[in-house]
């Protein structure tokens, strides 16, 4: 979800629904200095809680911008989390399958 002004708000319903699995999209909409935001968010959560995402259509910058800077620029972040920030923590969260195959095995 959205929260850019309900953060307050969200946080009591998680405090009364301690097993409701809830995903804040975009940082809680704040801008700004987003590496700041995001190591908040690595400290507090963890890699495992902490999933990396983007519209690409309200983005200033290319694709390949959004995903390095995460694979990249966040040098605080350890190697052996960055699989888990981009995509393999998520699917956990969600308990989505992963698929048997890969594409190549498709082909």
């Amino acid at each position: 979800m959205l929260a850019t002004d309900s953060l307050p708000h969200i946080g009591r319903i998680a405090e009364r629904h301690p097993g409701l699995r809830l995903t804040i999209d975009r940082v809680g909409g704040r801008g700004g200095n987003m590496h700041e935001y995001l190591r908040q968010i690595y400290d507090a959560f963890g890699p495992a809680r902490m999933f990396w995402g983007t519209d690409i259509t309200k983005m200033p910058c290319a694709w390949r911008q959004c995903v390095t800077m995460f694979t990249e620029a966040l040098s605080w972040l350890p190697a052996r989390d960055k699989p888990l920030v981009m995509g393999q923590a998520v699917c956990a969260w969600w308990r989505w399958k992963k698929p048997s195959t890969t594409m190549e095995d498709r082909r």
